[in-house]
């Protein structure tokens, strides 16, 4: 066995994780600018070594065998050492590295890249690609296409894994600048907020039947002149615009895109008034969802820089 692994070369190696994380040996020879013909040779070169085929066919594309489950970690290890030889830095530090791959809650979304951005201004971060967490972002994860993701919710997956992050610090209340309960008493409570129509932005894990304010109102024997729900962030928008709706937001929208735009205002929700929103429902809490250290293609530094972004924005565990 050990003269057989003698013969294992890099780019071998290259192409069996590749193969393990997309599933398929079309798209390995995409990604990595080859033939399929070579795709193909590599493998079975791989399979000689090993003596085992590694990876065999299902509907969906190829499975790896309980063989090659066991040989991924040690060959990311060793190509991670590897790449780290070539380049001296660590996945995402490095500006003209390889690009750290992030799904985040399209609440995060926008203040997250802001912070990004300052640091990559500064020369502290390299390439970061940011999308929005989508319902097969986890299946994507479990795959290997993303690095890591923030979410509402623990995926189900047995080898992901999810760190409850904390819950959003405040709330702000947003309405178009003319609103008529900008000329409520202060300051603001939740009784004085039931009396105009209400707009919510669904969110997966959170409000996707009923939003805390619809079971606070309930409870209470109040009645909104109007609920309604969106899962566009675009339309949330329009929809504060042109009716006479009122919304929550997080601090961090209010603070970065939303101040931005001409026509909307936001004020922070009292505290008290906040612990009652939430008293009918548990707050919104976010997630770190990953997989297994041994299956991550970035370091412990990396993975603390990108929980160090969310400073401020998210209250601690609780």
């Amino acid at each position: 066995m050990l003269e057989r692994l003698r013969e294992l070369d890099v780019f071998s190696m290259m192409v069996f994780k590749a193969i393990f994380e997309t599933g398929h040996a079309n798209q390995t020879a995409k990604v990595l600018s080859v033939s399929a013909p070579k795709i193909s040779r590599c493998l079975n070169h791989m399979r000689g070594i090993f003596d085992d085929e590694l990876f065999y066919r299902r509907q969906y594309g190829l499975k790896p065998t309980p063989l090659a489950e066991t040989l991924y970690p040690s060959i990311c290890r060793a190509l991670s050492t590897l790449l780290g030889l070539s380049q001296g830095t660590p996945l995402g530090q490095n500006p003209d590295g390889p690009c750290l791959t992030l799904a985040v809650h399209s609440h995060l979304l926008i203040p997250l890249s802001q912070r990004i951005r300052q640091q990559q201004r500064a020369g502290q971060l390299g390439p970061v690609h940011l999308q929005l967490w989508r319902d097969d972002t986890a299946e994507r994860l479990h795959r290997g296409d993303l690095d890591l993701g923030i979410a509402l919710e623990a995926p189900n997956f047995d080898d992901l894994e999810a760190q409850p992050l904390g819950e959003v610090a405040s709330v702000c209340v947003v309405a178009r600048e003319d609103h008529p309960l900008w000329s409520l008493p202060q300051p603001l409570t939740l009784e004085l907020l039931s009396q105009y129509p209400f707009l919510y932005y669904i969110g997966q894990g959170f409000n996707e039947r009923m939003d805390p304010l619809e079971a606070y109102c309930r409870r209470e024997g109040l009645t909104l002149p109007r609920v309604d729900g969106v899962t566009d962030r675009e339309e949330w928008v329009a929809h504060l615009l042109t009716m006479d709706s009122f919304a929550f937001a997080g601090p961090a929208a209010c603070c970065g895109p939303l101040a931005q735009l001409p026509g909307l205002q936001c004020q922070v929700l009292p505290d008290e008034q906040v612990a009652r929103l939430h008293g009918a429902m548990v707050a919104p809490r976010y997630y770190l969802v990953e997989r297994r250290a041994a299956y991550r293609r970035y370091d412990d530094a990396v993975r603390a820089q990108v929980l160090g972004w969310l400073d401020g924005v998210l209250d601690s565990p609780k």
